[in-house]
């Protein structure tokens, strides 16, 4: 028995054949002689509206990229380097440790005493450009007391100190043209010394890493960031989930301590 469409459906064509005195249907594919559907093609003004919501899309997806890059920038890439600048200086005080080191009158940069052992450098150029001795020689590597600077700490220093690049709140924490390590914000990350009464035993316990982290203004159209840490405090605080209104003595700086634990990480 063959069922055929009418008009312009298709139709399919069904035979029964007698197997074993039971009638099965044999389902066979359509015949040449039906009508078929014709799909219309593309027209250009169709074409044109599906290329224009392409490029909206794009323009939408672009900036959602610059977010996605900026906040990886925040929660990732900087307390990386932090992180790894920290490894250097712990490598720098275990051999600099005990050793005198006199401090440049013209260098704004580490504690107020001309002459420290604590084993702490001054900035992170130390890391890079041997201090000077009392003696007001470079410190170099004494093999038999295995101590003594063996730098440099770090494979590569990105790019120089420019102070006309940046807020004036970095004034304490660099020189002009001396080596100088960037957070992802593009601005030096600092070694920052307690400017407080204590001895200088206790200050350098409390020696962190500063990052002065997104920018907070702009001056001239480009963006500037603020080092806003309180120097004049031994752990500046900051609220906290249990302790909410406490001050903000670091305002949206990322810091990282060398030898003691971060009271309000």
């Amino acid at each position: 028995m063959i069922i055929k469409g009418v008009g312009t459906r298709y139709f399919v064509s069904i035979v029964f054949e007698q197997t074993s005195d039971v009638m099965k249907p044999n389902y066979a594919s359509p015949s040449n002689d039906c009508f078929t559907l014709k799909r219309p093609g593309v027209t250009l003004m169709e074409l044109i509206a599906v290329l224009a919501i392409l490029i909206a899309l794009a323009a939408v997806v672009i900036p959602i990229g610059d977010l996605g890059v900026r906040e990886m920038q925040t929660t990732q890439l900087t307390p990386h380097q932090l992180t790894n600048l920290r490894e250097a200086v712990l490598r720098y005080y275990q051999d600099m440790k005990g050793i005198a080191v006199v401090r440049d009158l013209g260098d704004p940069t580490g504690p107020p005493e001309t002459t420290q052992a604590t084993g702490m450098p001054n900035s992170l150029v130390d890391l890079q450009i041997a201090p000077k001795g009392v003696d007001g020689k470079a410190i170099s590597y004494d093999p038999v007391t295995r101590r003594g600077w063996r730098g440099p700490y770090l494979l590569s220093t990105p790019t120089t100190f420019r102070s006309t690049n940046l807020h004036g709140s970095f004034a304490p924490y660099g020189r002009d043209d001396k080596p100088a390590f960037l957070d992802a914000w593009l601005n030096p990350v600092v070694v920052q010394w307690p400017a407080t009464l204590d001895s200088l035993e206790i200050r350098s316990k409390y020696i962190r890493l500063v990052s002065a982290g997104p920018p907070s203004g702009f001056v001239q159209d480009r963006p500037i960031s603020v080092l806003e840490t309180r120097a004049d405090r031994l752990m500046p605080t900051k609220p906290t989930s249990l302790q909410p209104n406490l001050p903000n003595e670091r305002g949206n700086d990322l810091l990282l301590f060398l030898l003691v634990q971060d009271e309000y990480p």
